[in-house]
């Protein structure tokens, strides 16, 4: 064990505790991150036993859901004729659980150092990406005087942190921008191309651990970000142009076809987890892409 400190956090030490990820059975895709700390604040009442604690939790819900989630993979590509060891995702990142006494990660917006910079999520200021010489890592909390919720604070961030990471670019002014025009009859040519990459770099990830983790979310078409048939037509029109090559165009043929079906919504996934295996390295990393660059990494 070791006591460290937080870039963001540079007063308080922490303890940190390595997780090694249980074995749950053989499965060419591992759908679990490689590498896991927790990492518990010296302020928490006996930090060693918190810290134990969390890591039997966590264990507890990977032993649970982890054949859920090979099953949900396994049915993905039997729709699309693959092999689960064809559609991987992204390489996997490492992933930090922080626990505070008050909750929380010690955000409230983004938080930039030199050499590195936490992103918060969108909607949870307890789940972030970290960016900094050392690559991406996912890095989440329990929401800010709550319990750990074993779904949100577990599951979802550790399938980012496994197949589907958040590129460190995506903010949260970017994706009001892109819903602002997205809901509207406005022109998309409003839509800036930070937005552009915003939204697509988001939606792409979001997409796959909303599915692997059986999520239905309360919009209209069920899935988060693409919440209106329109935003999923837009989605896939940007999409088309950024990561063309990826299956989006056989996606867009379905979705004119048929509208939200389930076949839609398998090739949506498909298409994007397929998109995945391009995020890596500095396309993560990267805090202010250009289009350009997103087409050159995403169709390298």
């Amino acid at each position: 064990m070791n006591t460290i400190t937080l870039p963001w956090l540079a007063g308080e030490k922490f303890l940190e505790l390595a997780c090694a990820s249980p074995h749950v059975g053989d499965y060419p895709v591992g759908l679990i991150p490689d590498a896991i700390r927790i990492l518990v604040s010296e302020r928490c009442d006996d930090p060693y036993v918190r810290g134990r604690d969390i890591e039997h939790l966590m264990k507890e819900t990977m032993l649970r859901e982890v054949p859920h989630i090979r099953e949900r993979h396994k049915v993905l590509c039997d729709a699309l004729d693959l092999q689960p060891k064809d559609l991987p995702g992204a390489p996997a990142v490492p992933w930090d659980f922080v626990e505070l006494p008050e909750g929380g990660i010690g955000i409230q917006g983004v938080v930039q150092w030199y050499g590195g910079s936490l992103v918060p999520c969108w909607l949870y200021s307890s789940h972030a990406v970290m960016e900094d010489a050392n690559g991406l890592r996912i890095v989440a909390g329990r929401l800010r005087d709550k319990p750990i919720d074993q779904h949100n604070d577990f599951m979802h961030e550790w399938l980012h942190a496994a197949v589907a990471p958040v590129p460190a670019f995506v903010q949260s002014y970017q994706l009001d921008d892109a819903k602002r025009v997205m809901y509207a009859s406005s022109a998309t040519n409003e839509l800036g191309d930070d937005a552009i990459c915003g939204l697509v770099g988001y939606a792409i990830p979001e997409v796959v651990v909303a599915y692997l983790a059986g999520e239905m979310r309360e919009t209209e078409t069920g899935l988060p970000v693409l919440e209106t048939p329109r935003m999923i037509g837009l989605f896939l029109e940007f999409a088309q142009d950024l990561a063309h090559g990826q299956g989006f165009s056989d996606v867009t043929d379905i979705f004119r076809a048929e509208g939200l079906s389930q076949k839609t919504r398998l090739h949506l996934v498909g298409a994007c987890m397929e998109a995945l295996t391009r995020y890596r390295g500095r396309f993560l990393t990267n805090p202010t892409p250009i289009l350009a660059d997103f087409n050159t990494a995403m169709t390298a």
